[in-house]
């Protein structure tokens, strides 16, 4: 695409030519941080997104994910870079269907919470000199790590493995993410918008079609309930499809259809 881009991390050694070293944690070094570039755009996407350690530590998990994100991009703004703030639809409780871009935030989880207060502490900060636009997503899956990652190894060795039936989730490929995500950057457009499946299904039903889209056997997929493990699921929205009216209305984007997202998924 010609695109130039660099990435941060909070490793030295990962630091190279086209990455930087930044470490949210770090109060002291947010502050002293500057980027290396001015204009462009930037992804606000680091933070601490695990909704358990949220619970565990709200104070030290909204130090990174409210605070510290903040105030970095208040240098960034200052910089002259316009932000694009990765967002979830844990900003939603789930119980309602295809909550829209400008629906109120209603979460039920301390992370929901957080990426909530981050989504309102950036649209003040910004103010209408410099907009900004926030891009919440639904349950985003790759083949190089994660749930998806696992079921695909399963299958690729014939093997057996176990998805929740009561657990709901609207999945979305990674490709179909960074697609949106640039279209969004691109187009110079402010506001909310969202990124999702236009399908909910439960964990079982994505990895049975996952393996149909491998060409796997379906049988492999065992479904069980959570209540019968060990898992300590904190968020069951009922509804975790995200409304995409403003997306389309501006940037002609639809919502990721379930056989589009199984490909994408595994050719990526």
């Amino acid at each position: 695409m010609g695109l130039k881009a660099y990435g941060t991390t909070r490793r030295h050694a990962d630091v190279g030519t086209d990455s930087v070293r930044l470490d949210l944690d770090s109060g002291s070094e947010i502050s002293q941080w500057h980027s290396p570039i001015t204009g462009g755009v930037a992804f606000l996407c680091a933070g601490i997104t695990s909704i358990a350690a949220c619970e565990a530590d709200p104070e030290a998990t909204s130090r990174v994910n409210v605070l510290h994100t903040l105030t970095l991009a208040q240098k960034l703004i200052e910089s002259g870079i316009r932000l694009v703030l990765l967002s979830s639809n844990a900003v939603f409780d789930g119980a309602s269907p295809e909550q829209d871009e400008l629906s109120d935030c209603r979460p039920a989880t301390e992370y929901g919470r957080q990426k909530c207060a981050t989504e309102q502490g950036l649209l003040k900060i910004a103010g209408k000199k410099n907009p900004v636009a926030i891009v919440r997503l639904s349950k985003v899956f790759t083949s190089s790590a994660g749930m998806a990652a696992e079921f695909m190894r399963h299958f690729s060795a014939g093997e057996i493995c176990a998805a929740f039936d009561d657990l709901k989730v609207s999945p979305v490929s990674m490709p179909y993410v960074l697609d949106g995500l640039i279209a969004v950057a691109r187009s110079g457009q402010s506001g909310v918008f969202h990124l999702s499946g236009s399908k909910e299904m439960t964990y079982a039903e994505f990895a049975g079609g996952l393996a149909a889209a491998m060409g796997a056997d379906a049988s492999l997929v065992r479904p069980m309930a959570s209540a019968t493990t060990d898992a300590k699921v904190l968020f069951r929205p009922e509804h975790p499809s995200l409304g995409m009216k403003r997306m389309r209305q501006l940037l002609g984007i639809a919502p990721e259809a379930p056989a589009d997202m199984f490909q994408r998924i595994i050719r990526s």
